[in-house]
């Protein structure tokens, strides 16, 4: 039996997607998250449920993600969300702000795949969410993370590119 084969008929056979969403109950400091093509989402574990402080299933089924985060960070995950569906190719570990124990926009690492129908339709994405400390102590993720922290601490005054700079400890061109 060849393998595509084998794999289809294994698949047919299992329990809807049961199997998978019972994986990421399961992986501590993981979310996971599963889009349709319009951006609303079907389903996620109850890890991603807490940090949306949210009660059950039920109040993100058919929610888009600008229901749970700022207009301009939104669009990002929605520009994001669709480019993974047009291309058919995965973001692998994006950098990029999400909410933290205490819901403050802080970094964390993104995965999106597109998500296939059973004729090979791209129909939606699915994700997961997770913090790298071992990424995060990375020195371009570093020097990002503290121009980043200059410019929140300083979003009253202008701050131009040689500020940002001196406080990631880089010049302008490595910026």
């Amino acid at each position: 039996m060849d393998m595509d084969r084998m794999q289809d008929d294994f698949f047919t056979r299992m329990e809807a997607s049961t199997p998978l969403r019972d994986l990421f109950e399961h992986i501590p400091g993981v979310f996971f998250f599963v889009k349709d093509a319009q951006g609303r989402h079907i389903t996620a574990n109850s890890a991603l449920l807490r940090r949306y402080r949210l009660e059950s299933e039920e109040e993100i089924v058919g929610a888009p993600t600008e229901d749970f985060f700022p207009r301009d960070v939104a669009k990002s995950y929605r520009d994001d969300d669709q480019k993974v569906m047009t291309s058919g190719k995965p973001l692998i570990d994006r950098l990029e702000p999400w909410y933290d124990e205490q819901h403050q926009l802080d970094w964390f690492l993104t995965t999106k795949l597109p998500l296939h129908d059973k004729k090979g339709s791209i129909i939606g994405v699915v994700g997961i969410i997770r913090r790298s400390r071992e990424r995060m102590n990375h020195p371009d993720v570093r020097e990002v993370a503290a121009a980043i922290d200059y410019a929140k601490q300083n979003c009253k005054t202008q701050i131009t590119t040689a500020d940002l700079a001196r406080a990631a400890g880089v010049s302008e061109r490595h910026l």
